[in-house]
């Protein structure tokens, strides 16, 4: 079984992916801006019989300096009812907030998304978040546009920074889906829980068999509980056209 996805890229951005459709089983499309264009694509797919998982990324930044060319999150989330209005599934939707910044800005931001997305009542149930990693290479990004590490020296957020988004998410009725974020799943099971980016979950979705190897991808980052049989469909080996100032991708030479 292969399980595509678009994690190199922006699925809205580049299309690669609706080629190499027929090569996987099913597949999970991840997107910070949920274009017209993405929509009718989807639904086109959908409607030919494509299995297919949409993640739509909304971090809160977009349209400032962090995510300069990401539509605002009401935007996103707008267009995301837009997909389910248009007869993509609920069911198949992720609402997707990656990354989290552990501060008090970026806690701020995540509760704004979710205050507008209980808005929307798009019927969707999944909340996946990812908190933010600080790559050397991102670091020097941030002081270059003026702003401070978050972590200083170090590459992850510290245990009090993840209790801080812990305890902000809490005050949610969901239970969180998490991939490498163990401390949270294991501090407070009933608000998080740790699912891979590809899991049983989605493969019973799509309407396939569930995986009985559940060996996991050890080729991702540290802690990722994704199954191997997760396919990336992008090529792109450099910073995208959103320009998100945290990509862990450099910029293309």
């Amino acid at each position: 079984m292969k399980i595509g996805i678009t994690e190199r890229g922006d699925a809205s951005i580049d299309y690669q992916w609706v080629e190499k459709l027929p090569s996987v089983d099913g597949t999970i499309l991840i997107t910070k801006n949920l274009t017209d264009r993405f929509i009718d694509t989807v639904i086109k797919c959908y409607e030919n019989g494509d299995k297919l998982i949409v993640h739509a990324t909304c971090t809160g930044w977009g349209r400032t300096d962090f995510e300069p060319n990401v539509p605002d999150y009401k935007t996103q989330l707008h267009q995301l009812k837009k997909l389910i209005n248009k007869g993509f599934p609920a069911d198949h939707c992720v609402l997707r907030i990656d990354p989290i910044f552990p501060t008090l800005s970026g806690l701020k931001r995540v509760m704004e998304v979710l205050h507008e997305f209980e808005k929307q009542q798009t019927g969707i149930q999944r909340i996946r978040i990812s908190i933010y990693d600080e790559y050397n290479h991102v670091k020097e990004r941030l002081r270059a546009a003026g702003h401070n590490p978050c972590y200083g020296n170090n590459f992850y957020a510290s245990q009090k920074q993840m209790e801080n988004v812990a305890n902000a998410l809490r005050s949610f009725s969901y239970q969180f889906e998490t991939c490498a974020e163990d401390l949270l799943a294991k501090e407070y099971p009933n608000s998080f829980k740790q699912v891979g980016c590809v899991s049983n979950k989605d493969i019973e979705l799509m309407g396939l068999e569930p995986v009985l190897n559940k060996e996991e991808n050890g080729q991702q980052r540290t802690g990722c509980h994704c199954f191997t049989c997760k396919t990336e469909l992008l090529t792109n080996k450099y910073r995208c056209p959103n320009q998100c100032i945290y990509c862990y991708w450099r910029d293309k030479k």
